[in-house]
């Protein structure tokens, strides 16, 4: 696939009313993947939420891909505007379990917001680079500066190994009758810390 692609939409909307239908395609696409998960995003699904003709979705958004990718610099932007986005101590002087605790609450509270962001960012491909790389940027810093000897594709494994961790972990509730989602985000937050004392101590 060609990592070239632009995640502008095809016809940049120099008027307002063009500006507002591409925000309203992109809420439509969000909503329809947090509502109906990642495979059920097409541009005809898309098309009939957002109330755009599938004519008038194509002059934004070449193909699937190209809508997905400015999807992801949306969320992208979301995750890094939210309010909670700012660690409360530099990232160096956190232990595991102070990171940990600000990271899951950081991305829990993005999740509330934008449903659809821990949906993309299982599905590894061009068009979540974005997403991914504002999301793991914290982690990859706590290992830049906790395990300063650690090669540089170690720390990029370790720090995909626990945003896998904490993704899969944020999705815990739905497979335990009865589990909320305090008591999942408690669970991620102890598996967190513990992978990234552990990765960081030797």
């Amino acid at each position: 696939m060609n990592d070239e692609r632009r995640a502008e939409p095809r016809r940049t909307p120099v008027q307002r009313r063009g500006a507002e239908r591409v925000e309203a395609i992109l809420g439509a696409a969000e909503a329809l993947i947090a509502a109906d998960g990642f495979e059920a995003l097409t541009l005809t699904a898309v098309a009939e939420r957002s109330g755009s003709s599938i004519g008038s979705l194509y002059r934004f958004f070449a193909d699937r891909e190209q809508l997905l990718l400015a999807l992801a610099e949306r969320l992208a932007r979301a995750v890094g505007d939210h309010a909670s986005g700012t660690p409360p101590t530099p990232i160096a002087a956190m232990t595991p379990a102070e990171f940990a605790a600000w990271f899951i609450a950081w991305l829990g509270a993005t999740t509330q917001t934008h449903p659809a962001l821990l949906v993309l960012l299982h599905h590894i491909g061009p068009h979540c680079v974005p997403l991914e790389a504002r999301a793991m940027a914290p982690i990859d810093e706590f290992f830049r500066t906790h395990a300063p000897g650690m090669h540089e594709r170690e720390r990029q494994l370790a720090t995909r190994m626990a945003m896998t961790l904490v993704g899969e972990g944020m999705k815990l509730p739905e497979h335990v009758p009865g589990a909320t989602m305090h008591e999942g985000i408690r669970e991620v937050g102890s598996a967190l810390a513990a992978y990234l004392g552990a990765r960081s101590s030797g």
